[in-house]
């Protein structure tokens, strides 16, 4: 009967809102552009590459941590782009590439981790891996909306630990 009562329970809790989320939601960039927009919530957008060793690392330990996959799963639309990817979305109805969004934003190094607002406006990409902590930070920087007001140095200098 426990176990009856505990999967009802389970079942009939919304899926965003289910504690401990094992991963990052990510979403196509004309779909969280639009989701964004409507939900006045940041854009991430991790840029890679297939043969990026350090992209790879972020994506197995970063982008996999509990308290990343919260934070990005709460405060943004996250999408992954592959700068090399022939893959197209439709923004403001024209057809692009990843190769060719990748390269109007000048992304040269992998992994970068790029911010728009919800009206798809760069705020700023940081280029290289990150670790989970360190990573929360920005998160946290960007997704309160801290760089609105100060800059990163300091923020991190004044940030709670």
């Amino acid at each position: 009967m426990k176990k009856i009562i505990m999967l009802t329970l389970f079942l009939l809790i919304p899926a965003g809102l289910q504690a401990g989320e094992s991963a990052v939601r990510w979403l196509p960039l004309d779909q969280a552009m639009k989701e964004a927009k409507k939900e006045k919530k940041l854009i991430l957008i991790d840029f890679y590459a297939e043969w990026c060793g350090y992209c790879k690392k972020m994506k197995r330990e970063t982008y996999t941590d509990s308290k990343v996959v919260e934070r990005i799963n709460i405060l943004f639309k996250a999408v992954s782009v592959d700068i090399e990817g022939n893959k197209e979305f439709n923004i403001k109805g024209k057809n692009t590439s990843e190769k060719e969004f990748s390269d109007s934003l000048n992304i040269t190094a992998t992994p970068t981790t790029f911010f728009f607002k919800p009206n798809g406006e760069p705020i700023k990409g940081i280029p290289g891996y990150m670790e989970p902590d360190e990573f929360l930070d920005i998160l946290n920087y960007f997704g309160e909306g801290w760089y609105e007001k100060i800059g990163i140095t300091e923020y991190l200098e004044k940030r709670p630990k």
